[in-house]
């Protein structure tokens, strides 16, 4: 599994995890919900903007966040 695809699975993980639907993360992550669907399956690579934006969301530094991601297993 590729580092995008490890990424994208964790932030669906935490969305789920928090009980929200995409388009409740989108609008209160400010990503576009399409673009949040594509990170979430892997099909985007992200800019360190975004991921900073997603580890503020989940109320995490960058560092703990990409920590996730890099331990991220597949179930």
């Amino acid at each position: 599994m590729t580092l995008q695809e490890k990424l994208g699975k964790t932030v669906r993980s935490l969305r789920l995890l928090n009980g929200l639907s995409q388009e409740q993360m989108s609008f209160y992550a400010k990503i576009d919900t399409h673009y949040l669907s594509n990170i979430e399956t892997g099909k985007r690579n992200i800019s360190l903007n975004i991921i900073e934006k997603l580890a503020d969301y989940f109320g995490m530094k960058v560092s703990e966040f990409m920590d996730l991601v890099e331990q991220y297993k597949e179930e």
